[in-house]
């Protein structure tokens, strides 16, 4: 018996975490950044890259973590270079920082593409848009056939990330509709010490739609979290993407 929500939650990813390792990575896991990345290769043909966060810490900065992220992300496309497909899970990212993100999606890109675009509400209305583009990068880097997994708790900077993945040509979206808040964050103190937050950005896709609280809806939808999938040791989304890459699910 569970009396405490928090409790049982955790112990579901656990499980849920257990059963990728175990069950499709076959005990052959590597691990790094306190294990907000997560890789490995699934019966021998399809990479798997878990992203649960788009950040490492927040004591250091931004600059200096995208630093160690892109060595990291050296190893990780280097071990995986071998395979024939690969899936790549955001589906327990919370966000983090865009240049984070930004930093992994530049992996996938083929050209100089039109990720995302944004603007900024002001007391005059709105801000003029800010395009960003990213293009190829020099270092390793993953063109072949991509299989994007997300869910309800994709969010923020996961979600810029999903925008600037379905510009990639090779990658294809499944799972469940992200969070829908991608906003930046605009942070003012006031005379008492205290500090007001306020969401005052506007993201938009390179076709100029906006997903603030609806969410980015995949292109495959499928059902992530299951439990009774969980009780037989299942993950349907991660079955969903081996079929649809043509390999049989362990």
């Amino acid at each position: 018996e569970v009396t405490d929500l928090n409790d049982y939650i955790l112990a579901e990813i656990g499980r849920w975490d257990a059963i990728i390792r175990n069950e499709y990575l076959a005990g052959r896991v590597t691990t790094a950044g306190d294990e907000t990345l997560v890789w490995g290769v699934i019966a021998d043909n399809v990479g798997y890259l878990r992203l649960d966060a788009m950040i490492f810490n927040f004591e250091e900065s931004i600059d200096d973590q995208v630093g160690m992220l892109e060595n990291l992300l050296d190893e990780v496309f280097t071990d995986l270079a071998e395979t024939h497909s690969l899936i790549v899970d955001v589906r327990l990212n919370g966000g983090g920082a865009d240049p984070f993100a930004l930093a992994v999606a530049r992996r996938f890109m083929d050209a100089e593409r039109l990720v995302l675009s944004k603007y900024t509400r002001t007391l005059e209305g709105n801000g003029p848009l800010q395009n960003l583009y990213l293009s190829p990068s020099t270092r390793p880097s993953y063109l072949k056939p991509v299989v994007l997994i997300t869910s309800g708790f994709t969010t923020s900077a996961a979600e810029s990330f999903t925008l600037a993945m379905r510009t990639a040509p090779q990658v294809t979206h499944l799972g469940e509709t992200t969070n829908g808040a991608l906003s930046d964050v605009l942070s003012k103190p006031l005379p008492n010490g205290w500090q007001v937050d306020l969401s005052n950005e506007v993201y938009v896709d390179d076709q100029g739609t906006s997903y603030e609280v609806t969410g980015i809806q995949p292109a495959m939808t499928v059902p992530v979290f299951r439990a009774r999938e969980r009780l037989v040791g299942q993950d349907s989304a991660l079955n969903a993407a081996l079929q649809y890459l043509g390999e049989i699910a362990p």
